[in-house]
Parts: C-alpha cells; sequence; structure tokens
C-alpha cells in the first residue's frame, strides 16, 4: 500500500500520509500502532535506497576520475616519450652538423696546405728561375743561348706537374 502512493518520500510526515490512508479498507484493517510504524520502517528503506543510489553514483564518480587520471598519466607519458623522441632526433641532428662542420673545417684545412704547398713550390721555382737567370747570365756576358731557355722551361714545366 505504501509502495502504491507516488507521493510518499523520505521528507513525508505521517501526519499528512494519515489522512490519505483513512479511506482504505487495508489501512483499517491494521493495528492502529502498527500503522505509524510501518510508515516509519518504510520512510527508513527509502532513505537506504537513497543512499545506495548516492553511494554508486559516487563510486562511479570515482571510478570515471580514476579512468581520466590514468588516461591523463597515460597522455603524460605518451607526451614524454614524444619530448625524448625529439631530444634524440635533435641530438642526432646536431651530432650531423658537427660532423658536417668537422669534415667543412678538414677541407678547409686540406685545400689550405695544398695552397701553402703551392705557394711554396711557386717560390721555390722562382727561386730557382731567377738563381738560373743569374748564373746563366754571368756566364754568357748578357746573352744567353736558345738550347738554355728550352731546358729550364722544360725543367720548370716537369716541376709544376
Amino acid at each position: 500500500m505504501l509502495r502504491e502512493r507516488h507521493d510518499i518520500e523520505r521528507h513525508t510526515r505521517w501526519y499528512d500520509i494519515k489522512k490519505k490512508f483513512e479511506a482504505d479498507p487495508r489501512y483499517r484493517a491494521l493495528d492502529s500502532s502498527y500503522r505509524e510504524e510501518y510508515f516509519e520502517d518504510y520512510l527508513h528503506l527509502l532513505k537506504e535506497e537513497k543512499r545506495k543510489v548516492r553511494d554508486l553514483k559516487e563510486r562511479e564518480r570515482h571510478r570515471e576520475k580514476e579512468r581520466s587520471r590514468d588516461k591523463d598519466k597515460d597522455k603524460d607519458k605518451e607526451k614524454e616519450k614524444d619530448k625524448d623522441k625529439e631530444k634524440d632526433k635533435d641530438k642526432e641532428k646536431d651530432k650531423d652538423k658537427e660532423k658536417e662542420k668537422d669534415k667543412e673545417s678538414s677541407r678547409r684545412e686540406r685545400s689550405r696546405s695544398r695552397e701553402k704547398s703551392s705557394r711554396r713550390k711557386s717560390k721555390s721555382r722562382e727561386k730557382d728561375r731567377s738563381e738560373r737567370s743569374s748564373k746563366s747570365s754571368t756566364s754568357n756576358t748578357g746573352s744567353s743561348s736558345r738550347s738554355e731557355k728550352k731546358k729550364s722551361y722544360r725543367k720548370d714545366k716537369e716541376e709544376d706537374e
């Protein structure tokens, strides 16, 4: 009988419900001392059901929060992994850049050393030419023979190669 009435809530008072049940023969069949007691028990059941529903909702919310935290943690871990990967890539790029710089600097050094050696060779050739020309000019009293000029030219050419 109490369950059939949908207007009964956990805050409903006995006095208000008593008036609504007076015409019902089931209500009249109960002993008057038990009527209020049954009503109080029913209210207690309603309160328990409400508490259970609230607890279930709270547990579900808590589970959802935990799930979202776990998801957030997983996302954070993924982000950290991505950052680590990017750092590794950056390190690799930096290493590659360093290698390129080293290669370029070694190329420059080689080209400089080649230039220096070619300068030395050209200076030594000039020096040799000047010495030859001074020797030949002193030996021939100012006029060199054609054959000597050809020989010195051939020697210079061989040294260049």
